[in-house]
């Protein structure tokens, strides 16, 4: 994902040779060029380098690095919500910081606040993890709307399992379906969609399949 930095219109011209390489993707040029304005403390050449390390480009993956670099512009005037989806990202795997699901859920939340799907998603798996239907249904939701298909075998998820004393096993059916559209989905949603069909008569199983149509012509924008 190549991401919308730089944007400010008056941007040091020193740093249009680190903007220009890193916007066309050329990483082992845009790293060596960008770590010389590291000093300027420039929140565009910030974010570049940080993303360069968290993901490998154009140099060695260095997470405590990226950590640093992520962590000083958070505060800052910088609202990008890619900055608080990767800090989310780090303390939910412990990468450059210690694994702190606390933190990594409110970065994912202002991420998500920033319409960034992913978090939504992120934080909807934290919140199913502790056991929180309305706010896992919520996040998970922003993520379905942008036609995010992990999303829709968790919202499935919400409605097949007791403990959020939610079932709806016509509504994780439709879920569990669109689920196994994705080619990368397709096993777990099957392992679901079996249990699921045991519960079901024919009528409920049509109800479901046409609930699926439905959220499939809505939402999958694969078709």
């Amino acid at each position: 994902m190549i991401l919308s930095v730089f944007s400010t219109a008056q941007a040091d011209e020193r740093v249009y040779g680190c903007r220009d390489a890193y916007l066309s993707r050329n990483y082992d040029q845009a790293f060596p060029i960008c770590s010389q304005f590291e000093h300027m403390k420039n929140e565009d050449v910030i974010f570049a380098l940080a993303y360069m390390y968290v993901n490998g480009l154009g140099t060695e993956k260095n997470y405590d690095k990226a950590f640093d670099l992520f962590n000083s512009i958070a505060n800052g005037e910088y609202e990008h919500a890619e900055v608080y989806y990767n800090l989310g990202m780090m303390h939910n795997f412990g990468r450059g910081t210690p694994v702190n699901h606390v933190k990594a859920l409110e970065y994912y939340e202002k991420a998500a606040n920033g319409k960034h799907f992913k978090a939504s998603y992120n934080a909807g798996v934290l919140y199913l993890e502790r056991g929180s239907f309305y706010q896992a249904k919520r996040y998970l939701q922003k993520a379905v709307e942008n036609s995010y298909s992990p999303a829709y075998l968790n919202y499935g998820v919400l409605f097949a399992d007791p403990k959020f004393n939610n079932v709806d096993l016509i509504e994780a059916y439709a879920w569990f379906t669109l689920a196994a559209d994705d080619p990368y989905l397709e096993e777990d949603a099957l392992i679901n969609l079996k249990e699921v069909k045991k519960y079901l008569n024919p009528k409920q199983l049509k109800e479901g399949y046409d609930r699926y149509r439905t959220y499939r012509q809505k939402y999958n924008k694969r078709q």
